[in-house]
């Protein structure tokens, strides 16, 4: 397209952008300029950074900046503890899991509970508070960024490697106007979000990818980790929890070597309540069922920590993928057509297993158990060609107190 009709459509589509949406790329843009005005330059002592916490699964994205910082005089870091969001009921629950896992895991870590502290603490006491997930609909409104940006600069590292080649609309959520600070998880993501009117990123490093450690650990049996999607979408595959969640316990007959582990989305049996397709009872029995057929389901919240005895993963299209296949260790990519994906994500695809329901799951994991593990040496080279690792936690600290100086 000639570039002067492309920005004259890129003009008129600004012009009839209705007076709501542009209402809120002008209130996010002079928020985010009022917040940094005032604190820059008046910094006086360390820099004090909120960050907010839910869900324990993802938190291995945010980890190794929050240790970092804990080690670190520049900065101050405070936890605050959000309950658990119950999709099925749609309600925030009572503190359980997220409390226990967060306040045992950093003793010494100054925190705050949502019912009797946020409100105060938010008001005016951070530099900047750092957001676990985009997903709004799970936070009480206090937290919220479009209202936590009047008291600090907001930032986000993204709980999960985004895959999908043209994510345009995730971007124009009121979340992502109101960030000050976005770190890509990517290059791809960066230039994705660099495309999106109002929407501004960073590509500094991704934490969790340059934190990973693996060695090689033969184990007698074969352990084989099944991470399905929780939501069942056609257009990502096509395959999820709710599809295989019977047959992929057949796996186990293939070869008495083989120990099934079970990691379902946190939000599963949830959604599969939500949607009526399982009951409680059904879903109760199917626990039940998992154990009694030998399986397991796996009790550690950070995922990297259970990658560390899997020999086999079983997945469908996930941001765990990125994670796991560092390891070198085979993956067999469940999907029952092909769906576009950024260039990266294809890459790591072309060397894993494809599978396109619980029959050829079986067919490739007989070779696998067998040794023939015909993929070994691209994985090796696609390992070397894009994980591009580096000192990102460094690269983001770095920025904020520049950013604040």
């Amino acid at each position: 397209m000639n570039m002067r009709i492309y920005n004259f459509l890129r003009g008129c589509k600004h012009i009839l952008m209705i007076p709501w949406q542009r209402g809120i790329l002008l209130d996010a843009k002079w928020k985010k300029q009022r917040i940094l005005a005032k604190k820059k330059g008046k910094i006086r002592g360390p820099i004090k950074v909120g960050f907010i916490v839910q869900m324990p699964e993802v938190w291995d994205k945010e980890a190794p900046l929050f240790e970092a910082m804990l080690d670190d005089d520049r900065f101050a870091v405070t936890m605050i503890i959000v309950p658990h969001y119950d999709f099925a009921a749609s309600r925030l629950n009572e503190y359980g899991e997220e409390k226990r896992y967060f306040t045992e895991k950093y003793p010494n870590v100054c925190t705050v509970l949502l019912k009797d502290e946020a409100d105060m603490v938010i008001d005016g006491s951070f530099d900047y508070v750092f957001y676990q997930r985009c997903w709004e609909e799970y936070l009480p409104r206090q937290l919220r960024c479009n209202n936590v940006i009047r008291y600090a600069l907001t930032c986000y590292v993204p709980y999960c490697y985004h895959c999908a080649p043209d994510p345009t609309a995730y971007y124009q959520t009121d979340f992502f106007l109101y960030l000050n600070k976005f770190y890509c998880c990517s290059k791809d993501q960066f230039e994705q979000v660099s495309s999106i009117r109002g929407a501004e990123g960073k590509y500094l490093g991704y934490p969790v990818i340059d934190s990973l450690r693996y060695d090689a650990a033969p184990h007698s049996s074969c352990n084989v980790l099944w991470t399905p999607r929780w939501t069942d979408d056609p257009d990502l595959g096509g395959t999820s929890f709710i599809r295989n969640h019977e047959e992929i316990l057949g796996i186990q007959d293939i070869d008495d070597r083989i120990n099934l582990i079970l990691r379902p989305h946190p939000l599963t049996f949830e959604n599969a309540l939500k949607q009526g397709w399982m009951s409680e009872s059904e879903i109760e029995a199917y626990k039940r069922k998992v154990i009694e057929s030998g399986a397991s389901f796996d009790k550690n919240k950070i995922i990297e920590d259970t990658f560390l005895d899997t020999d086999i993963m079983i997945t469908d299209f996930s941001s765990a993928i990125i994670t796991f296949f560092y390891s070198g260790r085979p993956i067999i990519f469940c999907s029952d057509h092909e769906f576009p994906m950024i260039d990266a994500f294809k890459d790591i695809i072309g060397a894993c297993y494809l599978a396109k329901d619980c029959r050829e799951i079986s067919t490739v994991l007989k070779e696998l158990i067998q040794g023939n593990d015909v993929l070994y040496d691209r994985r090796q080279e696609v390992i070397q060609r894009i994980y591009n690792r580096g000192s990102s936690v460094d690269n983001i600290m770095r920025d904020l107190v520049e950013t604040l100086n």
